[in-house]
């Protein structure tokens, strides 16, 4: 009998048209011939590619120097956010084992990212953050005498 001459046919439940099935299937992305491994060479290019690449990075500055599948970063960077955004890049690029990150943040850049954008407004003692984006406020130190709230 076809299923076409069966009213109470439903074709969601018929395996042929299940487009689940697919989904079920093994993922092997990653995973390469046995004693594969990117050289050196190659995941250096490819974090500097990575880094070029980003708009948000200044890394002119930056030295960048793979052994054994790490990644070690020396120089100097603009901001800690900026320091930070470089490792969060590098983990991304295929084969890189860990990021030693040696950078140093510049004292005489202290400028936030999107600052005017954001509100910020330059004073001669540095950035001032606007209301609201100060975070949670900081309690007395240890040995500090605290308000009492009633």
């Amino acid at each position: 009998m076809d299923h076409r001459d069966d009213r109470h046919y439903n074709p969601a439940r018929d395996r042929r048209f299940d487009s689940s099935a697919d989904l079920r299937r093994p993922d092997y992305a990653g995973r390469g011939p046995k004693g594969y491994r990117r050289s050196d060479e190659r995941i250096r290019e490819d974090v500097c590619e990575a880094l070029l690449r980003n708009p948000l990075i200044d890394a002119s500055d930056v030295e960048v120097e793979v052994k054994d599948q790490i990644v070690r970063l020396k120089g100097t960077i603009a901001t800690r956010w900026m320091k930070r955004m470089m490792e969060d890049v590098i983990d991304r690029v295929s084969g890189v084992g860990d990021v030693l990150n040696e950078a140093r943040v510049r004292s005489d850049a202290v400028r936030p990212p999107f600052a005017e954008l954001m509100g910020f407004e330059e004073r001669e003692s540095g950035w001032e953050v606007p209301p609201g984006l100060e975070g949670p406020a900081r309690e007395e130190p240890p040995g500090g005498e605290k308000e009492s709230r009633r």
